[in-house]
């Protein structure tokens, strides 16, 4: 079994019904939630929007190769309502729902499809603060480095709120 950091989130519809959606559909399709984040608000990244994102971190035990993890996630996504644009790829806008590998044990991928660990997640609190929530002491396998560390680091200054916490979601 892996270890598998997710990040999902999204700023379209009802974002926690979106959450909750989405994490019924990882424990279904990719493996158990061994832990999830609160829930925090922030605002978008990359690109202006009139409403803010809902987002959390997961830790998922999974027995999938990455690719197949990579193929679920999109599969999500799209039954959850997520419409990807024609624009260029590197264009942010607005989604009911996002899902991000952040991690996956100690894999390091630099694809043009995939990069693993993911190459923005140093530089957005609203991943950084729900990651060091439950997984503050793993190590990033390129820096060598702990997610509180990298935290400190952090150059986002964007407002970020704790909406819920885990012990207030009633998924199951």
């Amino acid at each position: 079994m892996s270890d598998l950091y997710l990040s999902i989130g999204g700023n379209l519809g009802n974002r926690a019904e979106n959450l909750s959606a989405c994490r019924k559909s990882i424990r279904e399709q990719i493996g158990d939630i061994m832990k999830a984040s609160s829930i925090y608000e922030s605002e978008s990244w990359g690109f202006s929007h009139p409403r803010d994102f809902y987002n959390q971190v997961l830790h998922v035990k999974t027995n999938l190769n990455v690719g197949v993890v990579l193929q679920k996630i999109q599969r999500i996504e799209t039954e959850l309502g997520r419409i990807r644009s024609e624009k260029k790829a590197q264009t942010y806008e607005g989604r009911a729902i996002d899902i991000d590998i952040l991690l996956l044990d100690k894999l390091v991928v630099q694809d043009k499809s995939l990069q693993i660990p993911h190459p923005h997640m140093l530089n957005r609190n609203f991943v950084m603060i729900p990651m060091v929530e439950i997984a503050e002491t793993i190590i990033h396998p390129i820096l060598q480095k702990s997610m509180k560390e990298l935290l400190a680091d952090c150059p986002d200054k964007g407002k970020i709120n704790q909406v819920s916490t885990e012990e207030t979601q009633t998924d199951e």
